[in-house]
């Protein structure tokens, strides 16, 4: 994989986060994005395995993921 091949991947699970933040579901971020629900997911999974967030169903990741996404934009 090159390193446009991996920056892309990072940018399309980075686009996710913008509709996420403003509380969006999958369902209305994908149709914002032009992508299926299932990619939505998949995306959120890959970010949130990225952030070491973990998949305990009592645990909001979507707030700390923003969050993260956030930080690094104001770095």
């Amino acid at each position: 994989m090159s390193r446009d091949d991996v920056m892309a991947a990072y940018l399309s699970e980075r686009e996710v986060l913008a509709p996420m933040s403003q509380g969006r579901s999958d369902r209305a971020t994908a149709r914002a994005l032009s992508i299926t629900d299932v990619t939505v997911t998949k995306r959120m999974a890959n970010t949130f395995s990225k952030l070491g967030l973990s998949l305990d169903e009592s645990d909001h990741r979507r707030v700390p993921a923003v969050v993260a996404c956030l930080r690094d934009r104001h770095r």
